[in-house]
C-alpha cells in the first residue's frame, strides 16, 4: 500500500510526498534566465523578476551567470515569456525550465533498503540495530582499499602535470562517515591553494587526460559551479568521483569532522544515522549539503545541557604561527587532552530524539547556528559587528570591504573556518520547512513507538501496515501521520482555599494528595526528589514511571456498577443508605479493611475479649454490603461499553454520580480495575514523566512535564488529569 502514483520501492512518506509534489508544481511555473549584467546583485534579481508574479523559489549562482526563478501560477509564467526582457539595458535569455520525465526517479529507495529494515526488524534493542546498520551500510576495509586504488589510478593519469599539483581526497572518505555507494571527493591542485585563472585551464586539461585514460568512463567537467569539478566514474571498481581544484577547505573540513567523531563513541553513530535518514527523504543533496547537516550536529552537541562537543574555539591552534588559506585560519589543534571529558551519559537514541526535537523548536529565523561559538548568535550581532573575539578573522575580512555572511537564508549555519559562508545559503524556506516537518514526524515516532521500533519506523518507507491483531485492517505508519502539534507539557493551577492561612501547610498537604493520586488510582512509581540544600517552600519535583493504562474506561465501569446497584434496590426494596457498593479489590487480604462504608473494622484482629455488643454492630454493617463483582460478569465488565444515543433515567444518574466519586472510591474502583485486567499489560514502562509542584501568589501551580512516553500515552493521560486533580486537590486543607 502507497501513496498514489509511487511504487512499492519508492519513498512516499508524507512529508515528501507532499513537498515533491509542490517542487514538481513550481518548477513546471519555472524559468533558467542566463546573459545575467556583471556584478549583479541577488537582491536586485528577485525584485526585479517579482513584478511578473509571485515567486515560489529563487536561485542566483554564485559566479552570476544563470539563476532559476519559479513562480507560483502559470499565468506569471506566460507573462515573462511573451516579450523580450532587459536587465541594464542588457537584453536577458529566458527560457521555460526543462521537466524531469521520470518525476519519481529520486524517489526511488537503494537496493539494499529493504534488506536494511529486514535485519533491523529481527533485534530487539537500539544497539543491536545500530550495529546491523553500520554492517550493510558503512564502508568497510574494501571499500576504503578501493577508493585508494581510484587515487593512484588519477596520479598515474594526471602526472604529466606540474609535480606541484597533488591528489587528496576529503568528505566521508576521510573523515569516517562513508558507505558504501558513497561518492569519492577528491581535491587536485597547488599547495596551499588553487587560485585565479588557472582553474579553467586546469580543468580542460584534466577532462582531456582522463577522457582518454581507460580507467576512466563518463567524464564530464562542470566548471560553472561554485567549485568546478570534473565529475567521472573509475571503471574497475565503478566509484563516482568528483575531482575538485578550487581550494582545499574540504580537505580542512575533513580533518575536523574526523577528529570530532573520536572525541566520543556516540558521535559517529548518530552523524551516519542522521545523515542517511535525510539522503533517504532526499532532504540532503542538493541544496542542504552533508556537511552542513554535520555541522548543524555538532552545533546540537554542543548546545546540551552536558555538552558533549566543546565549542570549536576550544580546537583553535594557539601557535604563534598560524596557517591561513584564503583570508581565513585553518589550523586547528588536533590534540584530545585538550577537550574536558563530558559527563553526559544519554545513549545515541535519546540525543536522536532531542535533536529532531531541537530543530522543531528552533527559532532560525533570528538566529545563526555558530559551531566555533558553540551556541546560535542573534543576527542583529552580526549586522552591528558585535562579535565574539574569536570571530576577528570574520571582523577584519569584512572591514576591508569584502562580502558579509548572507543572512536571509531560511536556515544560516556559519562555517567555522570560512567565517563569511553560510553553509545553506541557498536552502529555500520551502526547502528547510519540508526539513523541520521530516523532523516533527521523527518526534511524533519516538514518542509513539518503542525504542526498539523507532530506528525501522524512522528508517521506514511503507505506507500502510498491517495492523498486530491479525485482522484484516491496516494502521497507519506514524511515518506517515499527518502532523499534530506536540504536547510535551501540561500546567495546572490550584487556588489557595479561603480558609487556608499556613501555605506551607496546605502545600505539604496537596503534594501528598498528588502522590497518592499518582500511586493509588494510577498505579504510578513515584520518586519524590529534593534538594538538600532546599529550603523551605522550595519546588517539589516527582519523577513517574508507569506501565498500566487505568485512566480509560472509569466511568464506564462505575456507571455499570451503579446500575447494578439500583436494580438491587429496586428488587430487594432496601433504601439507598442500607447497601454500599464494595469492590473486592479494594479490601485488603484478610477481608477486614472497608475502605467504602467509612467503617475501620479491622476483621483480621479476632481478638477474644472483643464484646459482643461490637461483632452485633459487624454483622449489621455486613448484611447491608452488596457485593457487585460475580463470576459471571467478569468477561463483561472487560468490554467498554458504548453510551446509547438517549439515557435512561438511571444511567443518567449514574453518569452525574460518576462526576462527584470521592478519592477513595477511586482508589477502589482501582483496585478492581487491576484484579478484572481492565489495566493495559506491559513488560516495560509506557509513561515517563516530571511533576513539579510550585507556589504562586495564587495558589500552587503543577507543571506536568513528558520525559520519553510511548504511543502519546502521556497527552491521554494529561487530558484525564486535568479535570481529576483539580477536582480532588481543591479541598485540601478544608478539609
Amino acid at each position: 500500500m502507497t501513496e498514489r502514483g509511487a511504487s512499492a520501492n519508492q519513498l512516499v512518506c508524507r512529508p515528501c510526498f507532499e513537498f515533491q509534489s509542490f517542487v514538481r508544481r513550481i518548477e513546471n511555473n519555472g524559468i533558467y534566465v542566463t546573459d545575467l549584467p556583471p556584478y549583479v546583485e541577488e537582491q536586485y534579481v528577485y525584485n526585479f523578476f517579482s513584478q511578473f508574479g509571485r515567486i515560489a523559489d529563487f536561485y542566483l549562482a554564485d559566479n552570476g551567470l544563470y539563476c532559476l526563478v519559479n513562480f507560483y501560477d502559470n499565468q506569471s509564467l506566460q507573462h515573462v515569456l511573451s516579450y523580450p526582457v532587459s536587465m541594464y539595458d542588457m537584453r536577458l535569455r529566458i527560457k521555460k525550465r526543462r521537466q524531469n520525465n521520470n518525476p519519481n526517479a529520486e524517489n526511488d529507495l537503494p537496493s539494499y533498503h529493504k534488506e536494511l529494515l529486514n535485519l533491523l526488524s529481527k533485534k530487539n534493542t537500539f544497539k543491536e540495530q545500530a550495529e546491523e546498520f553500520f554492517k550493510l551500510l558503512a564502508a568497510d576495509e574494501s571499500d576504503f582499499n578501493s577508493r585508494r586504488q581510484v587515487c593512484r589510478d588519477l596520479e598515474y593519469a594526471l602526472k604529466s602535470l606540474s609535480s606541484l599539483y597533488k591528489i587528496q581526497p576529503f568528505g566521508s572518505s576521510v573523515n569516517g562517515l562513508a558507505f558504501k555507494d558513497s561518492d569519492l571527493d577528491i581535491f587536485f591542485g597547488k599547495e596551499p591553494d588553487t587560485n585565479g585563472p588557472d582553474i579553467s585551464n586546469l580543468l580542460n586539461k584534466v577532462t582531456k587526460l582522463l577522457s582518454r585514460d581507460p580507467h576512466f568512463i563518463s567524464v564530464q567537467p562542470v566548471p560553472n559551479a561554485r567549485v568546478p569539478i570534473v565529475k567521472l566514474v573509475h571503471k574497475a571498481t565503478g566509484c563516482s568521483c568528483d575531482l575538485s581544484f578550487k581550494n582545499t577547505m574540504g580537505v580542512q573540513n575533513s580533518k575536523l569532522i574526523k577528529f570530532l567523531t573520536t572525541l566520543d563513541e556516540r558521535i559517529k553513530p548518530l552523524f551516519m544515522i542522521v545523515k542517511f535518514w535525510a539522503k533517504l527523504h532526499h532532504l540532503t543533496g542538493k541544496r542542504f549539503s552533508n556537511y552542513a547537516l554535520i555541522m548543524l550536529l555538532t552545533n546540537f552537541l554542543q548546545s546540551l545541557n552536558e555538552p558533549i562537543l566543546p565549542p570549536l574555539r576550544v580546537l583553535k591552534s594557539n601557535d604563534a604561527e598560524r596557517i591561513k588559506i584564503a583570508d581565513w585560519t585553518v589550523n586547528f589543534d588536533y590534540d584530545g587532552t585538550r577537550v574536558r571529558p563530558t559527563s553526559n551519559v544519554l545513549p545515541v537514541e535519546e540525543l536522536l530524539t532531542r535533536f529532531f526535537q531541537c530543530l522543531v523548536k528552533t527559532d532560525f529565523e533570528n538566529y545563526v547556528v555558530s559551531p566555533l561559538e558553540g551556541a546560535l548568535i542573534h543576527k542583529g550581532h552580526f549586522h552591528h559587528m558585535e562579535l565574539p573575539s574569536d570571530m576577528e578573522d570574520y571582523v577584519s575580512y569584512v572591514n576591508r570591504g569584502n562580502q558579509t555572511i548572507k543572512l536571509d537564508s531560511a536556515i544560516c549555519i556559519q562555517d567555522p573556518i570560512e567565517l563569511n559562508l553560510n553553509l545553506t545559503k541557498n536552502v529555500s524556506k520551502h526547502d528547510f520547512q519540508s526539513f523541520k516537518e521530516h523532523c516533527h514526524v521523527a518526534v511524533q515516532i519516538s514518542y509513539r513507538e518503542p525504542p526498539h521500533l523507532f530506528l525501522p519506523k524512522l528508517l521506514s518507507n511503507v505506507y500502510l501496515y498491517p495492523s498486530q491483531d491479525g485482522r484484516k485492517s491496516w494502521h497507519i505508519n506514524p511515518m506517515h501521520v499527518p502532523l499534530k502539534p506536540l504536547r510535551p507539557f501540561m500546567t495546572l493551577s490550584v487556588p489557595f482555599p479561603e480558609t487556608e492561612e499556613v501555605k506551607l501547610l496546605w502545600r505539604n498537604e496537596l503534594v501528598q494528595k498528588l502522590k497518592l493520586i499518582l500511586k493509588k488510582v494510577l498505579k504510578i512509581d513515584v520518586e519524590h526528589q529534593m534538594n538538600k540544600e532546599s529550603k523551605p517552600g522550595a519546588d517539589q519535583n516527582l519523577i513517574c514511571k508507569g506501565s498500566q493504562v487505568l485512566w480509560r474506561g472509569r466511568d464506564e465501569l462505575w456507571n455499570r456498577w451503579y446500575l447494578k446497584k439500583n436494580d438491587i434496590l429496586k428488587c430487594d426494596n432496601r433504601n439507598e443508605e442500607e447497601v454500599q457498593v464494595v469492590f473486592q479489590g479494594g479490601q485488603n487480604a484478610q477481608g477486614g479493611q472497608n475502605a467504602q462504608g467509612g467503617q475501620n473494622a479491622q476483621g483480621g484482629q479476632n481478638a477474644q475479649g472483643s464484646s459482643r455488643k461490637r461483632k452485633s454492630n459487624e454483622e449489621v454493617a455486613e448484611s447491608k454490603k452488596v457485593k457487585l463483582d460475580q463470576p459471571h460478569d467478569l468477561e463483561e465488565d472487560i468490554i467498554i461499553i458504548e453510551s446509547p444515543e438517549t439515557d435512561s433515567p438511571h444511567e443518567q444518574t449514574a453518569k452525574n454520580t460518576s462526576l462527584i466519586r470521592s478519592l477513595q472510591e477511586e482508589i477502589n474502583l482501582t483496585n478492581d480495575m487491576v484484579r478484572r485486567k481492565h489495566a493495559l499489560p506491559a513488560s516495560l514502562p509506557i509513561l515517563r514523566f516530571s511533576c513539579n509542584v510550585c507556589m504562586d501568589s495564587h495558589g500552587a501551580r503543577i507543571e506536568i512535564s513528558d520525559v520519553r512516553s510511548l504511543n502519546n500515552y502521556f497527552n491521554s493521560l494529561c487530558s484525564f488529569l486535568q479535570n481529576f486533580i483539580v477536582r480532588h486537590t481543591t479541598q485540601v486543607g478544608s478539609e
